[in-house]
């Protein structure tokens, strides 16, 4: 679920219609940062410079500020600069959004119109966001919607009973929705990324994550295949998951880590210390920070 917000694109006399770039776009606005860009320095910069519409969407939010992100795309058919919001987002993230609509609008000199076909001038957009807060709030106290998954600026959310009962319970949902989230979002601790890889002799699909010591940890309780990967695999497809135990042979050096072993993942949940881990919402845990005599005792 979604709003979305169209800024036209404005022809100069006799000129051909130009297209800003993903850095010309974004640097209408202090401190935004894009989400779906690679890490490495010198690929981040190429794609900087590409227009904008040679993408499908940039994701767009403010480090320490953001819950969520905001899509930013250009239509080719219509010649206009979408912005979708999410539903549900916090207020701040509407701010953040709206604040780059409205720069965006007073650059090109041009009017904002909503899917609904609303006009808005770029300094007076009244769109009631806090509607569409709660209508997303809604749905997730909605029986029918167990388990239902926000994907936040730093890492999905899997509401749980207990975040939902807190949410039914208050009287200001949209208050504790953002106190949740935010949270949720902002938490000291290392997101576990998924990696995959092949065995050479049958071809079967090893799915894996990394436990280091002495690092706090975010990982799922029960593994499967995060929205993200979806597109080039499937849950079926993974024959086998495995949790890698990495150590460091001297604390203060993170050079000198080392593979201290691995195990079925299944296994790993089962061994793990329930003193040693807090579920964060429905479907992740956060695993303190473990000695390697810890993770040694895993593998026993």
């Amino acid at each position: 679920m979604s709003r979305r917000f169209s800024i036209k694109n404005k022809k100069p006399l006799f000129r051909n219609m130009k297209i800003m770039t993903v850095d010309e776009v974004t640097s209408l606005v202090d401190n935004l940062s894009i989400y779906d860009f690679p890490t490495d320095q010198d690929q981040f910069d190429a794609l900087l410079v590409k227009p904008l519409d040679e993408f499908e969407c940039v994701h767009l939010g403010e480090e320490g500020k953001s819950c969520r992100t905001f899509e930013l795309s250009y239509s080719i058919e219509t010649a206009s600069y979408d912005v979708r919001v999410f539903t549900p987002s916090t207020r701040t993230d509407w701010k953040i959004a709206i604040n780059f609509i409205q720069t965006l609008a007073r650059h090109l000199n041009t009017k904002v119109v909503d899917e609904e076909g609303i006009c808005y001038s770029a300094d007076n957009i009244s769109y009631n966001y806090e509607n569409d807060i709660l209508f997303g709030i809604k749905n997730l106290i909605n029986p029918e919607y167990k388990g239902y998954t926000i994907f936040g600026i730093n890492h999905p959310v899997s509401f749980s009973s207990d975040m939902v009962e807190k949410l039914k319970n208050a009287d200001d949902r949209i208050q504790v929705f953002e106190d949740i989230f935010y949270e949720n979002q902002y938490l000291d601790a290392y997101f576990a990324k998924q990696r995959f890889y092949q065995k050479d002799d049958d071809q079967q699909i090893i799915a894996a994550y990394t436990l280091t010591q002495q690092t706090e940890t975010i990982l799922p309780y029960e593994p499967a295949v995060e929205f993200s990967n979806l597109h080039f695999i499937k849950d079926e497809e993974i024959s086998q998951w495995l949790m890698t135990l990495v150590v460091f042979e001297d604390p203060d050096d993170v050079e000198t880590y080392s593979m201290l072993g691995e195990l079925n993942y299944f296994d790993f949940i089962k061994q793990l210390p329930k003193n040693k881990y807090r579920h964060i919402d429905d479907k992740y845990i956060l695993v303190d920070g473990m000695t390697k005599q810890e993770l040694e005792n895993l593998l026993t």
